[in-house]
């Protein structure tokens, strides 16, 4: 359950905000990365190879027969990277691993691992974003965790029935310090505007270099994206599209915010390591495989390195309001329509008006999954590979202001905003009953402004 780029651990922190994206805009600076990779080595050479000394992995019970004998917690959430998320298992997941053993992994998933009911016929595998723990840990106890959004909001929402395989975080590491002397300490001082703009420049006491707990995760997602280190998740995901080479399942991935950079990679991965294998030739061959098998959903997506292949879904909030409102991380990144290059052969945008402001715009808990529903529910569509057809062959009913408004309030969205105090800028919500008349109805509705 190894495999990861990792941190000195020091003492826990107190606490911190419940930020899933944490500045990540400014994260994967293309001035930091295309200019300088030399800044990301040597960055790279402040930090060790493995998990922490003392990780430790212990049994879970869990309500389900079949997960008896593999479900697991651990003391580090970065011991969850990689591994399927137990719905109802208090923070325990089902190692990876002893799922792949199973005769059909797929149906075992489906079958054991599934959050919600409703089964719509595709396989789906949703992906979190950055700085959200698996499980609630001493000094964190206000974060909300990756399988507590996706049961009490995202998948509600949604619909339906999906896994989840989590990708970890460094966030309960504490901070990173490490031992830095003046020649390196001038290196990093040298390079302070573009770590400054990255969000990963440390500060220095006492021939030391000290990392934020959120800075971690920032740095690993660089480090990642470049080549620098390899996520066990993307090995995962290599593993699991191998795996659906003989289950030939209609699997659909919904990988969101940092998710998105790393399932990207992924495919880079799995389409080397099968070409490889199979010779050059095969390469059309192994993209034919991933489009007839394969959806990818894109929720708030930072990197335009798609490669072609599967179906590409790029969803985001794209807004000209002048209060704001632009996911801030798809709109300077990621892919998107006004940004098409990267997007993966015959990729769809699913573009809508954004409602809160600043990186709310990015919240799927508040505005997206409420959003997407909506699409879903207007164009009468209950699979997502149908969405995408439909999306390359005729225009899609795509919902304006005041219905996504109405669709945020019955779905209890702004409970789930992360900073109230740059959100609500120029947002208006209706009351819950005109929220009902106005998507049955589309009719106008009274509006009420957050106090």
């Amino acid at each position: 359950m190894n495999g990861q780029t990792r941190f000195r651990t020091v003492a826990m922190p107190a606490g911190g905000g419940n930020t899933d994206v944490a500045e990540i805009t400014s994260l994967l600076s293309a001035a930091l990365i295309e200019s300088n990779l030399s800044t990301l080595q040597k960055v790279q050479t402040l930090f060790g190879g493995n998990l922490p000394d003392d990780v430790a992995f212990q049994p879970a019970e869990v309500q389900i027969p079949a997960l008896a004998d593999m479900a697991f917690t651990t003391n580090y959430d970065e011991g969850y990277c990689g591994h399927f998320s137990i719905p109802h298992g208090n923070g325990a997941a089902a190692a990876f691993d002893k799922v792949m053993a199973q005769p059909d992994p797929m149906r075992f998933i489906k079958n054991n691992l599934n959050f919600g009911d409703y089964d719509n016929g595709e396989w789906i595998l949703f992906m979190p974003g950055l700085n959200t723990l698996h499980k609630v840990k001493p000094g964190w106890e206000q974060e909300t965790t990756t399988p507590q959004r996706l049961r009490e909001q995202y998948q509600p929402v949604l619909g339906m029935q999906m896994a989840q395989m989590h990708l970890g975080t460094d966030m309960d590491q504490g901070e990173a310090v490490v031992p830095i002397n003046s020649e390196a300490q001038s290196f990093l001082e040298s390079q302070r505007s573009q770590l400054d703009a990255a969000g990963i420049m440390p500060r220095f006491e006492n021939s030391q270099a000290i990392f934020g707990p959120r800075q971690r995760d920032r740095i690993e997602s660089i480090l990642s994206q470049y080549g620098f280190a390899r996520p066990l998740f993307r090995e995962h995901m290599v593993r699991l599209l191998k795996a659906n080479e003989t289950a030939q399942q209609p699997m659909v991935c919904l990988a969101y915010s940092r998710a998105s950079t790393e399932i990207c990679q992924a495919l880079h991965d799995y389409i080397a390591a099968t070409v490889q294998q199979r010779g050059e030739s095969d390469k059309a061959e192994v993209e034919r495989f991933l489009r007839d098998h394969l959806t990818v959903l894109t929720i708030g997506n930072a990197i335009r390195t798609w490669p072609d292949g599967p179906a590409y879904i790029h969803f985001s909030a794209q807004s000209d309001r002048s209060e704001g409102g632009t996911d801030p991380l798809t709109s300077q990144l990621g892919v998107h329509a006004g940004a098409p290059a990267g997007a993966g052969q015959d990729a769809i945008f699913l573009h809508t008006d954004g409602i809160f402001s600043g990186f709310d715009a990015h919240n799927f808990g508040a505005v997206g999954a409420a959003t997407l529903r909506l699409i879903m529910d207007m164009n009468h569509l209950t699979k997502y590979r149908t969405l995408w057809e439909r999306g390359r062959s005729e225009t899609l009913n795509i919902p304006n202001y005041d219905q996504i408004a109405a669709k945020i309030v019955l779905t209890n969205g702004q409970k789930w905003i992360w900073k109230n105090e740059t959100a609500w800028k120029g947002v208006q919500l209706p009351y819950e009953e005109d929220a009902r008349q106005l998507l049955a109805s589309g009719s106008k509705f009274s509006t009420q402004t957050k106090a």
